[in-house]
């Protein structure tokens, strides 16, 4: 449960931590002046006056969410625990900032040790009361201590073995597209002439040799201008041979060769490197503290020259930024229960028989009784799963001969499959496949004799012949039942799923692209028993979601995990920096952005805001919002908050307009049993030039506009043909994501 207690401090904590930005920044500028000034050239551990290891990179202060006022929510038995591992981490920080790498090493080591005990009590179930904070916690601490070994594994790194590894590596790749294209030349007439045109030959010998020699890079230089110019040919037939797939690859795989061993270990960048890392971490801390997209576009900054300076080309700082800052920022998962939920369907067919079956006229009538399942396939490249038909055909026939007529009870059974795959574009459909079991019992018979003294023996002799026949009758019964069957439920779920398709691509992708809503990267998986899809919105100037390892436990049948950089990254898509709007044009503005990014109508009700208590001012005349140019609403989530920052001037019926102001709602959603509430853990902050009364009029608006009444806990989820109903089980609000499950 959140505490306001907890959330007064975070308050203090942040207001704090706005006013520190100065001194960090003055502190960076003086750490990037004495880097400026260091000798080209040392290894990043050697002193003798020149910085070692972090120092200087990391700062020596303490990160707000790792102070004492930021543990303070381990509150009751863990309360102790928090006070020392604030005093422990504050040690840490000092040592980071040390000319002592040892003692640099042993500080990473304590707060490894930190966050062990926190990885243990995030898996007791005991302190499942302290899930949220415990998990901020986990959050701030291995996001620190993954960066800082990454930092000081890339400054440990041997230049200049790592360069020739990393040339040797895109020289056997060269060479490797070059016995592809031979091999293929091999089979066109004539084919083995081109080898020379392109100095392939030249290349080859010196990949064989040395991929980091001069005369290598020179031959691959030779052979990849030769097929860059292809272009510049006067026949076309060449133009287009030269533009065959096979001459493409070893362009393209020269392109990177040369990327790499044109640009050889410099111990000079040394200097040059331990800035950028130090530009880099400063970002990141920025980000973790206020998230702005100025913070945000300064880590894609200082990374990329990173990239460009350490001898890995930074693989080693990338894998931590990929789990922390790079990840996947939509996650859904659900279970294949779930899934036939939604895709489920039952059917009961009635209809006459009429057939002519091993010389007799057949006639009577059948119920078919279907029902439409879900069986997921693993797949860890795309979605996998069969639709099955499982269904059941009781019938009551007689079948006549001149001689006879045969009375059967028939009961049977079918399986029938259909593969399908959904590659996150577009799903494809596989043939079917039935098994049916046929099952005949003959209930009587009746002959010309019947009603006469032989007519019992004439009877039971029909039965026992076609007693007799009954297998040959059950093969021809599963025969007409697969006929029947199979052709239906091939066309049926092809064409279904063929409009899916063409929705997907015309509506549903076409709306989030034209919107910059589709995502940058996806990984989807299933097993045998759920669906698991990852998703990331992200450009080249943001940021990505962060390591949901312990942010969750799926406890319902589907879950879907937010990250606060989709929100953020998708509120910069609508257009609302420098916007003048009036309340319902913005209500009107997002809606149509929604709208049109979904492809349905999306519309937000028009309600009137609670009343003003007794004694208390208006409205404060506010009219219109006039949004900052630069990150106008920001959202974070941290410590079972939503924390919504609006930056906006506003304009006053009758009176001044308010210069720009950031106005931060702190939302608490607290599930209870089918409703969630919505509440103010905490005052509203307002913070700007207006005057202390005017602030508190704009709060107070702000807080009368939040919902009185719960929002409730169920919700429609459109499945294949029908609507399923189900109830939200789970909801929490940590270390940047918000996660709910269902069921």
């Amino acid at each position: 449960m959140h505490h306001p207690a907890s959330q007064t401090r975070l308050s203090i904590e942040l207001a704090a931590q706005r006013r520190s930005r100065p001194q960090r920044f003055f502190r960076s500028v003086a750490a990037l002046g004495l880097l400026a000034g260091v000798a080209s050239g040392t290894s990043g551990f050697e002193n003798n006056g020149n910085p070692v290891g972090l120092q200087g990179i990391f700062s020596a202060e303490v990160p707000a969410d790792l102070t004492a006022e930021g543990l303070a929510a381990l509150d009751g038995n863990w309360e102790q625990w928090s006070k020392d591992t604030a005093a422990a981490i504050q040690d840490v920080y000092q040592k980071l900032g040390s000319a002592d790498l040892a003692a640099q090493r042993a500080g990473i080591a304590t707060l490894k040790s930190k966050l062990a005990v926190v990885d243990k009590a995030l898996e007791d179930p005991r302190y499942a009361s302290l899930n949220v904070p415990l998990t901020d916690v986990h959050g701030g601490l291995s996001r620190r201590i993954d960066l800082a070994e990454a930092v000081l594994a890339t400054l440990e790194l041997d230049g200049p073995a790592v360069y020739a590894k990393q040339v040797e590596k895109k020289g056997q790749a060269v060479s490797s597209s070059i016995s592809g294209l031979e091999a293929y030349l091999a089979t066109i007439s004539g084919g083995s002439a081109w080898i020379p045109y392109a100095k392939v030959d030249a290349a080859k010998a010196g990949l064989a040799k040395s991929a980091t020699e001069a005369a290598t890079i020179e031959a691959l230089k030779t052979t990849h201008a030769k097929l860059a110019k292809r272009s510049e040919l006067t026949d076309e037939t060449q133009k287009e041979f030269l533009g065959r797939p096979a001459f493409v690859k070893v362009e393209q795989a020269i392109e990177a060769y040369l990327k790499v061993a044109e640009t050889p270990y410099n111990p000079e960048t040394v200097t040059a490197l331990r800035a950028s890392l130090a530009e880099l971490v400063a970002a990141v801390e920025d980000v973790q503290a206020a998230g702005t997209t100025g913070s945000e576009a300064k880590t894609r900054e200082s990374f990329s020259k990173v990239r460009a300076q350490s001898p890995d080309g930074g693989d080693l700082i990338a894998a931590a930024l990929q789990k922390h800052f790079f990840n996947y920022n939509l996650r859904f998962s659900a279970t294949e229960t779930f899934l036939s939920r939604l895709l489920s369907d039952a059917r009961v067919e009635q209809g006459a028989v009429n057939d002519y079956v091993l010389g007799a006229a057949v006639g009577g009538n059948q119920t078919t009784t279907t029902s439409l399942d879900v069986d997921m396939k693993p797949s860890a490249s795309g979605l996998k799963f069969d639709l099955v038909l499982n269904g059941t055909v009781q019938s009551s026939t007689a079948g006549a001969t001149p001689d006879a007529t045969i009375y059967t009870s028939g009961y049977h059974t079918f399986r029938a499959a259909k593969p399908l795959t959904f590659d996150g574009d577009r799903f494809t459909t596989g043939p079917a496949t039935i098994g049916v079991n046929a099952s005949n019992t003959t209930t009587g018979a009746s002959t010309r004799f019947s009603g006469g003294l032989l007519g019992g023996f004439a009877e039971r002799i029909a039965v026992r012949e076609a007693t007799a026949r009954r297998p040959e009758s059950e093969a021809i019964a599963a025969s007409r039942i697969q006929q029947q069957v199979l052709p239906r439920f091939n066309n049926e779920v092809n064409t279904e799923f063929n409009k899916v398709n063409e929705t997907l691509d015309k509506e549903l992708f076409a709306g989030l692209k034209s919107k910059g809503l589709f995502p940058d990267a996806r990984a989807l998986q299933s097993t045998e028993t759920d669906v698991r899809v990852s998703t990331r919105l992200m450009g080249a100037t943001e940021l990505g979601g962060g390591d949901p390892r312990y942010v969750f436990t799926p406890a319902g049948t589907a879950a879907v995990m937010i990250h606060q950089s989709l929100i953020n990254n998708s509120l910069a898509r609508m257009g609302l920096a420098g916007q003048t709007l009036t309340e319902d044009e913005l209500s009107d503005k997002i809606a149509s952005f929604l709208s049109e990014a979904f492809d349905r109508k999306v519309e937000f009700p028009k309600k009137p805001a609670k009343p003003a208590a007794d004694g208390e001012s208006d409205d404060a005349g506010i009219t219109t919002f006039m949004f900052a140019k630069e990150d106008p609403i920001r959202i974070r989530v941290s410590d079972g908050v939503v924390y919504i920052t609006l930056k906006s001037g506003f304009r006053r019926e009758g009176k001044d307009d308010v210069p720009e102001l950031s106005v931060t709602v702190p939302l608490q959603f607290t599930l209870k049993g089918q409703e969630i509430l919505v509440e103010l853990p905490e005052p509203v902050m307002v913070e700007g030039s207006a005057g202390l009364a005017t602030r508190k009029e704009i709060s107070r608006r702000v807080e009368r506009g939040i919902p009185e009444k719960p929002l409730t806990a169920v919700v429609d989820i459109q499945g294949a043909k029908k609507t399923v109903q189900a109830v939200i089980t789970q909801l929490k609000l940590a270390d940047g994501w918000i996660a709910l499950s269902v069921k």
